[in-house]
């Protein structure tokens, strides 16, 4: 796995990212349907992740769009502590909101990707907390023309043993959960 360019995604909590319905108190997720819901499920292959919009920056841009590995956490809406829900790797950040049609409507996104890794509700058992995601919806935490502040590379270094205890229990390009 690559944490030369990494970007941390926090969105909405969903048992499966399939396509059901999406939780959380996100200001965007009472006016639009959520479209992390399909984050784990593949349109044609390539699996598509949303990144939801933070302040006055609508979604993760680089000048460099190819080669990321982009970490999914959620927090569970009746607990406290984020939970790594995902991760994709060798992702294209597509720089702008395209949209696919799923489910007969359109559904934005923000990433592309060839291989998904979720990690399945039995197994999201270890929650943390960090002050510095607690508002973020994105941060660049590694990557070209972003500056390695200390608090990124702790939370780095934390994510990568977190992924590291995951990493057999999850579910690599999941088809169906």
């Amino acid at each position: 796995m690559n944490f030369e360019k990494v970007l941390l995604v926090k969105f909405g909590w969903s048992e499966a990212y399939q396509g059901r319905e999406v939780a959380g108190n996100f200001d965007y997720l009472q006016d639009a349907d959520g479209a992390e819901r399909y984050t784990f499920a593949p349109y044609d292959g390539v699996y598509y992740g949303y990144v939801p919009p933070s302040g006055i920056v609508d979604t993760a841009r680089n000048d460099e769009n190819d080669g990321w590995t982009v970490i999914f956490v959620a927090k569970e809406p009746s607990k406290t502590g984020l939970h790594i829900v995902g991760w994709y790797e060798d992702a294209t950040l597509a720089n702008g909101r395209p949209a696919v049609e799923r489910d007969g409507r359109k559904v934005t996104y923000s990433i592309t990707a060839p291989t998904a890794y979720f990690v399945p509700l039995e197994h999201r058992t270890n929650s943390f907390s960090n002050v510095h995601v607690g508002s973020l919806k994105f941060s660049f935490l590694a990557g070209p023309n972003k500056t390695m502040e200390p608090w990124k590379a702790d939370l780095l270094h934390e994510l990568e043993k977190r992924i590291k205890a995951v990493h057999a229990s999850a579910i690599r390009n999941p088809v169906k959960v």
